[in-house]
């Protein structure tokens, strides 16, 4: 762990204007995504689908930027792939690691609510744009006005829930899947286009799937076999109290666990995809078995390898995860816990060396550029963490340096019986 927090330190002496820099693009990015998204979203729900991904893969870019500034402090890194210096093959890098990171970042962005959170604040600006034509439309006096207000003929973000994602996704993946890999190293200028794609198709399913979840859980929420259930837990409880508490201690222990050690885990992961190190290690071929018989069929190749290109780099993060031992990753998680724990109490520190203000003409204007603040200090530092970790996890894989031959023995002069004759 002192090996962690001493490249940590490191890498924010030597990159923090950058990492800050990376940091307060990825925030305005986000924020103008969704900001722009809600404004078309309220007379086009297609156009604020089309553009709500947009919010995580800058967000995304802005992420990939610090690690790729922060590669050349990570010695072991260094050692087993040194970076080229050639401009074209820096970006091309740039690419890869973006490529690489969409799909296992997107899941983490969806699985810790990060996209919900996205989907709220596009409703809401799609909602406040719909008033302000609203109120033109009902003061100008055109006509449209009926009962107060213009009629619409769709409701703000039905879209992402409708067969129309479905077309969407099939349209995004089939389209990306053409352009390929070898299309995008023969033309550069067209891997924006296929990032935007990926995030595409990654975004809309991974919000079809949390509806899906949200109308299966409502749906078994009303039958009757949960309320069954809820009927035994209330007479355990009142034939037996401890077993209630142990039952909520836990359902609590393992939210815990999912923010505490799933959380960096998966940071770690996404971070692992990006800098997509190959291991000298073999790892497990995802193509064997049943699937080797269709290998010869161009399409399902083509589908194979690239599903294989997701999962890979997200494997091999993994896989060097293990390897690097409990003792290592559970610094690793602890340090990450502090770091988490920094920003509440940065944002109480700021709140009273601000002291009380008034509403209107004070917080209202600036309260959210404020509290900017400790996203602005503790990114950096979170992103040199998970970098400085994942470096620490190559340790084992760095080549040996030979050891410098022993010197040769001194000459010892002959003997008197050896020269003697």
């Amino acid at each position: 762990m002192l090996g962690i927090l001493v490249t940590t330190g490191r890498l924010l002496r030597d990159h923090w204007p950058a990492l800050l820099a990376w940091c307060l693009v990825g925030i305005v990015g986000r924020y103008a995504a969704i900001q722009v998204a809600g404004f078309v979203g309220a007379t086009s729900d297609i156009g604020g689908a089309l553009l709500l991904p947009l919010a995580p893969l800058i967000q995304l870019v802005s992420y990939v930027a610090m690690l790729l500034v922060l590669r050349d402090g990570l010695r072991h890194l260094g050692a087993i792939a040194p970076r080229s210096e050639d401009r074209a093959e820096r970006f091309a890098s740039f690419v890869r690691a973006l490529r690489d990171g969409i799909v296992p970042f997107v899941a983490l962005y969806t699985a810790y609510s990060y996209l919900d959170e996205d989907r709220r604040s596009f409703a809401l600006r799609a909602l406040e744009r719909r008033s302000e034509v609203d109120v033109v439309a009902l003061v100008g006096g055109d006509g449209e006005a009926i009962g107060g207000a213009p009629q619409h003929d769709f409701v703000i973000g039905t879209v992402l829930i409708s067969p129309v994602s479905v077309i969407i996704v099939v349209l995004a993946f089939a389209l990306r899947w053409a352009l390929g890999r070898e299309k995008v190293k023969s033309n550069p200028w067209i891997s924006p286009f296929t990032a935007y794609l990926e995030a595409l198709w990654v975004v809309l399913t991974l919000m079809m799937l949390l509806e899906a979840a949200n109308i299966f859980s409502t749906w078994a929420s009303s039958r009757v076999a949960w309320a069954w259930f809820i009927d035994v837990r209330t007479w355990l409880g009142a034939v037996f109290a401890p077993a209630i508490w142990v039952w909520d201690g836990v359902a609590w222990l393992i939210g815990q666990i999912g923010q505490i050690v799933l959380l960096p885990l998966a940071w770690l992961a996404v971070v692992g995809a990006i800098y997509r190190i190959a291991l000298e290690a073999d790892m497990p071929d995802l193509t064997e078995g049943r699937f080797t018989r269709v290998r010869s069929h161009s399409v399902v190749r083509r589908v194979e390898k690239s599903l294989r290109s997701r999962l890979e780099p997200t494997a091999y993060a993994v896989r060097l995860m293990w390897r690097a031992g409990p003792a290592l990753i559970g610094g690793f998680v602890l340090l990450f816990a502090i770091v988490r724990l920094l920003d509440p109490l940065l944002t109480f520190a700021l709140t009273r060396m601000i002291g009380p203000h008034d509403f209107d003409t004070f917080w209202f204007a600036i309260g959210n550029a404020l509290f900017l603040i400790p996203a602005l200090l503790l990114q950096p530092l979170l992103i040199a963490l998970l970098a400085g970790t994942y470096d620490a996890t190559l340790v084992k894989l760095v080549p040996q340096q030979p050891s410098a031959p022993a010197p040769a023995p001194a000459d010892v002069p002959a003997g008197p019986e050896l020269t003697a004759r």
